[in-house]
């Protein structure tokens, strides 16, 4: 079963904060374990760029702040989870350098490519 959301009736928050949002999970796909679900940081970039590009006016220097810090909030809770059900067992561990823990390390170590 698939189902598709016009996310601006679901959920109310600023268009640059739901473009870093879904910026850290365009690409999810949980069902097919053969790829890595999540998208990386330049991948983000690249989605959240495109994003802009189809909008009346660019983001401004602090909407691209915002949609940088959902992408940062979106990505850090993903990775508490991760450490958690790691934590317990309900997940293999693969790694610090995969999965949200990997994304989350990314972006610490290279903030040129956030958002």
């Amino acid at each position: 079963m698939v189902g598709i959301f016009d996310w601006d009736s679901v959920v109310a928050i600023s268009e640059p904060a739901l473009v870093g949002h879904t910026a850290a999970i365009f690409t999810a796909n949980w069902a097919d374990h053969s790829m890595e679900p999540l998208p990386t940081t330049g991948e983000s970039r690249a989605f959240a760029i495109d994003y802009e590009s189809f909008q009346e006016h660019p983001f401004t220097e602090t909407e691209w702040r915002t949609a940088d810090a959902a992408h940062l909030y979106a990505v850090a809770y993903g990775a508490r989870c991760e450490h958690s059900d790691v934590t317990l067992g309900l997940v293999p561990d693969r790694g610090p350098r995969e999965g949200w823990r990997g994304l989350l390390r990314a972006r610490g170590e290279d903030q040129a490519l956030a958002l």
